[in-house]
């Protein structure tokens, strides 16, 4: 659910530019999906952490994915930590499969892949917020993952950040598979159980 206008300070009190801010109000007081698309350096990340934090402190329960341990540098490792102890968790592809599944995943292997194509019974984490962090990274199993994560537990807001590439690029170790931004952009209307 999203969060109420009265959240309307702390986001404007954020040190970000005005199009962040007007992002994390979409997503917290609007209650929309977002893709955000930049180059590499230009904030997501750190836009991804305090929409976090604003989430959790507003009664969300927030989940933070990305394709491998992205967010290890020093200050944002600070930022996770407080958060995590608030209750949010963090985790890398694998790391979330191996909870929902409660099976050893890992993204290059049939770990991942088998459980789904049998329709294995997903564990609920409890998110109703999914941030996806250097979604650019992704596969086109770890796409399938999530939308079968999103039709099993229910509605799942998403917001999604993308470094953007100056050329066409393929789903990391997917071969031909293709990046689709509009699926970024547009998941509710590709993945059921996402709420708009």
């Amino acid at each position: 659910p999203p969060c109420g206008a009265d959240l309307g300070g702390s986001i404007a009190a954020l040190k970000v530019t005005e199009e962040q801010r007007a992002l994390v109000h979409a997503v917290l007081v609007d209650g929309v999906n977002a893709a955000v698309s930049a180059v590499p350096g230009a904030g997501k990340s750190t836009v991804a952490l305090e929409l976090a934090k604003l989430a959790v402190a507003c009664g969300r329960n927030v989940g933070i994915v990305t394709y491998s341990s992205a967010m290890k540098d020093e200050s944002r490792h600070k930022k996770l930590a407080a958060l995590r102890r608030r209750g949010v968790e963090a985790y890398s592809f694998d790391a979330m499969c191996r909870s929902v599944f409660e099976l050893d995943c890992m993204t290059t292997s049939e770990h991942m892949r088998a459980p789904l194509q049998a329709g294995t019974r997903m564990q609920s984490l409890g998110f109703d917020l999914l941030i996806v962090d250097e979604a650019q990274d992704m596969n086109a199993l770890h796409m399938r993952f999530l939308r079968a994560y999103a039709a099993a537990h229910g509605s799942v807001q998403a917001a999604v950040s993308v470094d953007e590439r100056p050329c066409g690029y393929t789903y990391a170790n997917d071969g031909d598979v293709r990046a689709n931004a509009d699926i970024l952009v547009h998941a509710a209307a590709h993945f059921e159980g996402i709420a708009d």
